[in-house]
């Protein structure tokens, strides 16, 4: 099962442990993919229990003025193309820019999403429930 939630702070790229105890309990009832799809913002991809959960992709494309600049980070993002084989879900990431009302590829590097950095705040997250593998 896929499951696509639309909760999270919009704007902040660190989410609330109990949204995070929320998307830990629907793995735990069957999904093999989380996706928090409100923030607007990227934030961290973990593995828990095998099963992965994407706490947000960020904007794909999110319309607010012609003229937004490349730098601005809600206009960064990425896009997962999901690979469903045996119950295993593995993934390859796409990530984009918006400019001038188009969706641009770009590569990781050139793109202001730093996922090992929020996979990093997801790792600095105390939690008693001990945090299985951040992608």
């Amino acid at each position: 099962m896929l499951l696509f939630v639309h909760v999270g702070l919009e704007h902040y790229n660190l989410l609330l442990i109990e949204f995070r105890k929320l998307y830990w309990k629907y793995c735990d009832w069957g999904a093999y993919c989380v996706n928090s799809l409100h923030p607007h913002v990227a934030q961290g991809i973990e593995k828990y229990n095998e099963k992965l959960i994407f706490y947000s992709l960020g904007n794909f494309f999110f319309l607010r003025t012609p003229n937004s600049i490349k730098s601005n980070i809600e206009d960064q993002s990425f896009f997962i193309l999901l690979n469903f084989n045996n119950n295993k879900v593995s993934y390859t990431l796409v990530f984009h820019f918006v400019y001038n009302l188009k969706v641009n590829l770009t590569l990781p590097e050139h793109s202001l999403v730093k996922l090992e950095c929020l996979n990093n705040i997801l790792i600095s997250l105390k939690n008693p429930s001990a945090l299985q593998e951040v992608v």
